[in-house]
């Protein structure tokens, strides 16, 4: 039986989740942001957030960074704070980046679709 952080790190470490635009934790990280993980009134709060910060930067790399660890902290039945420290074990700081912005973009698209 795999420990709760081994299964985040599998999830993390041992994909393209950089690379990959199509990877699976990505299209489920927007599927948590579209309100399918029982958090439709979220997703509401989500779309009027983005619509009124899409153009600030660090409002959105603050935003998406909450909604990926408590979409994480969901999936594995952990702490936030857990997750958070999990993640910025597995990737350096220019791999943090390029995970925020696809983050950051992912969110964007999600907006600009509805």
């Amino acid at each position: 039986m795999y420990t709760i952080k081994q299964r985040i790190l599998n999830e993390l470490s041992n994909s393209d989740i950089l690379t990959n635009d199509n990877n699976i934790t990505l299209r489920y990280f927007q599927l948590y942001l579209e309100g399918n993980y029982n958090n439709v009134e979220e997703y509401y709060n989500n779309l009027d957030y983005i619509k009124l910060h899409k153009d600030n930067y660090k409002k959105m790399l603050t935003f998406v960074i909450n909604k990926f660890c408590n979409f994480m902290k969901a999936d594995f039945n952990c702490s936030y704070s857990y997750v958070q420290k999990i993640i910025t074990s597995v990737f350096n700081k220019k791999e943090l980046e390029q995970l925020n912005n696809k983050l950051i973009d992912i969110s964007i698209y999600m907006y600009n679709d509805k």
